[in-house]
């Protein structure tokens, strides 16, 4: 979950989005895309499955699904990269 979070973070830099707050011990990401602002939470299933819940934070669903899409490609791309902690 800790290298998806990061991951995660990068995708949002890479599409521009504005990143508004970060919660890294709930795993909870908030985010501007498009005047309209998002929570991101990363939560691991088990041992090897972890998700990504994006939510608009006004509940109101009338978006684009690209935003959405340009997000889950990114990760897709990038999946392979591992995250390293630096002392």
């Amino acid at each position: 979950p800790e290298n998806l979070f990061y991951l995660f973070l990068s995708a949002l830099n890479d599409c521009s989005y504005s990143i508004e707050e970060i919660q890294f011990k709930a795993g909870c990401i908030l985010f501007k895309a498009y005047t309209k602002e998002f929570i991101a939470s990363i939560a691991s299933q088990d041992a090897s499955n972890t998700f990504i819940k994006i939510s608009p934070a006004d509940s109101s669903y009338n978006f684009s699904p690209l935003l959405i899409q340009k997000l889950h490609k990114y990760i897709e791309l990038n999946n392979n990269i591992n995250f390293k902690k630096v002392l």
